[in-house]
């Protein structure tokens, strides 16, 4: 009997992503903010006050809505990146062994991207088969590049949850 792995939910390339978008574009609306915050300035200064209203009134709040949202978008990636490595500070590090592979190409013949996929079979950790007594193997489904490094190797290291060691990443995962 097999079972499937379930793998901790951290998209860690997103979470990178945020943090650099987010940060471009906070500093472009922080930037824009300050730039309309003066021309604000200017156009009191010399007595446009319908001008500095709709700048006042549109442009302003819009920039400083946008910087928050920036930050927030920052934080939520900054976020992410602490949750997986408390993760990984708490995971137990284990050789697994590896005792099958199986490799899947489907082909949307141009209708949509081709893809693989690709899984490895485990053998039971020990913790696991405290678990799941009748289990023999683990089924982690990987992406191509994980799958390409490991392909001629029978042993690879996974960190696995002390709570649940069906949980677990591959090194670099």
């Amino acid at each position: 009997m097999t079972v499937i792995r379930k793998k901790p939910n951290f998209d860690i390339d997103q979470a990178f992503k945020s943090i650099l978008y987010g940060s471009i574009v906070g500093i472009i609306s922080i930037g824009f903010s300050i730039l309309f915050v003066f021309m604000l300035l200017q156009t009191i200064r010399e007595k446009h006050f319908i001008t500095a209203a709709f700048t006042g009134l549109c442009f302003v709040p819009a920039m400083i809505f946008q910087s928050l949202m920036s930050i927030k978008v920052v934080w939520d990636g900054i976020a992410t990146v602490i949750k997986k490595l408390n993760w990984l500070k708490n995971a137990v590090i284990f050789q697994a062994t590896i005792v099958d592979r199986e490799e899947t190409y489907y082909d949307n013949h141009g209708y949509e991207d081709s893809y693989y996929i690709c899984k490895l079979a485990l053998n039971v950790i020990p913790n696991q088969s405290i678990d799941k007594p009748d289990e023999s193997v683990v089924w982690a489904q990987v992406n191509k590049l994980l799958y390409d490094r490991y392909a001629n190797k029978n042993i690879i290291s996974i960190h696995y949850s002390t709570e649940d060691p069906f949980t677990f990443l591959f090194e670099g995962e």
